[in-house]
């Protein structure tokens, strides 16, 4: 079999999600003696698209065209997909498996099209559809967003951005700003609209078959974009890995750790003010390690408390070692779709208390292995943790049921990967 994986990047020049998924599909269909090639986008304007090819790990290294603006614009409408067409992919693939294709030229889908194969999209984020690509907070209400919602929300998500960047142009003149934020917000509606047609045309009719990692993320991506083709839901895969419960004394220090770095997205300023309160109160039962942009977390104001440590990020290979040390996951991360951290730390066999973003409901029932943290974020996650901190014994509680957790490998991923190939190949003789 012959697989061709898009991506916006290869595992060889970017170690982030998408790139290390696309690296392993690609690492184990190798193992299975399949012919890998992996398309993702050049902003170099000289390469030759037709001839170079360059090979990493058995993987051939193809490229296509990249769109600088990579937004609402490059896609108001499918007729901008033809705009260039003397390029050749030189591979022919039996499976075309895109991963995501951020910074793609939109002609890409046609020329994937014109291949004459079937066509699986993984969907992993909102990025088709969000004018932000990665929907975090929405201005206009100071709420934060947890994906794309109607036309009118985001085009006032959006104009309420630019008129804040804009704002010192317009200073006092409030009549003039608020007839700009109108204008703003009915071109951003119009481009929304459009977009969210093109992006349905091209699920039903690009796609042979959605992938979506998670249930919850599934449902609710399909109230936004009705979803004619087949779908299935498929956990990414972890590592396997082998650990040893730990002994918890009722009176042993709490051992913390949020893994998420300075990123406002993973909820470092929750989990900053959250255990700050927890010092200030005089709690000294507690310990945190804060994994992730050291040079920005040490300056933060937990920095003046010895109970708290920062590193710089890990190595994958030593994530199970490293979490092993703690009670408890600190995950109040306001936007996933499946969610690594929940599962390293369950693998760790550390209790996780997590948010409610896509995929970790999946996985954690409140109170049963873990705890999942209500609204708003701050407020829980702090009152979870003085029950913690007064009431230990409720860790050793929730561990008991950590190891009666099922997670998929990434061998057993791929395995269910490889049916929706075998299926669609199955369909086309």
């Amino acid at each position: 079999m012959k697989i061709l994986y898009v991506a916006h990047a290869t595992p060889w020049t970017e170690y982030s999600g998408v790139p290390l998924v696309a690296g392993q599909y690609s690492k184990l269909a190798t193992e299975k003696g399949f012919d890998i090639a992996m398309l993702t986008p050049s902003f170099d304007n000289a390469y030759d698209y037709n001839n170079k090819k360059n090979k990493f790990n058995n993987i051939l290294d193809l490229k296509w065209p990249a769109i600088r603006n990579w937004s609402l614009d490059a896609f108001t409408s499918n007729k901008n997909f033809d705009k260039i067409l003397g390029y050749k992919i030189p591979f022919s693939p039996d499976i075309i498996h895109i991963l995501d294709w951020i910074n793609l030229h939109p002609s890409i889908l046609i020329a994937l099209k014109n291949l004459n194969v079937p066509i699986v999209r993984h969907i992993f984020n909102f990025e088709d559809l969000c004018y932000f690509h990665q929907p975090i907070f929405r201005h206009n209400n100071q709420k934060h967003c947890e994906a794309p919602l109607t036309p009118n929300d985001c085009a006032s998500c959006i104009s309420k951005n630019t008129i804040k960047r804009e704002k010192k142009f317009f200073k006092k003149i409030k009549y003039f700003l608020f007839n700009e934020e109108r204008k703003i917000f009915n071109l951003a509606k119009s481009k929304l609209l459009n977009r969210s047609e093109v992006f349905t045309d091209q699920v039903n009719e690009f796609y042979n078959h959605i992938i979506f990692p998670s249930n919850s993320f599934a449902e609710y991506f399909k109230s936004h974009i009705e979803i004619t083709k087949p779908f299935s839901v498929i956990s990414l895969g972890m590592p396997s890995v082998s650990t040893k419960p730990k002994k918890l004394e009722s009176n042993k220090t709490i051992k913390c750790i949020f893994a998420g770095g300075a990123d406002f997205r993973k909820g470092w300023k929750i989990t900053e003010e959250v255990f700050e309160k927890i010092f200030r109160a005089g709690h000294k039962n507690v310990r945190l390690r804060v994994y992730g942009h050291k040079k920005k977390t040490s300056k933060s104001k937990l920095r003046k408390y010895k109970e708290v440590e920062f590193f710089d990020t890990f190595k994958i290979e030593k994530i199970t070692e490293i979490f092993s040390w703690a009670d408890v996951g600190i995950i109040p991360t306001y936007f996933e779709t499946f969610c690594r951290t929940v599962r390293h730390f369950l693998q760790a066999n550390v209790v996780p208390i997590a948010s409610e973003a896509f995929g970790i409901p999946d996985i954690i029932k409140s109170n049963v292995n873990g705890i999942i943290l209500n609204k708003p974020y701050a407020e829980s996650l702090y009152d979870e943790l003085i029950k913690i901190i007064s009431e230990p014994e409720i860790i050793m509680k929730l561990k008991l049921n950590l190891k009666k957790i099922k997670i998929d490998t990434a061998e057993e991923e791929f395995d269910k990967i490889l049916d929706v190939y075998q299926l669609l190949l199955s369909n086309k003789r």
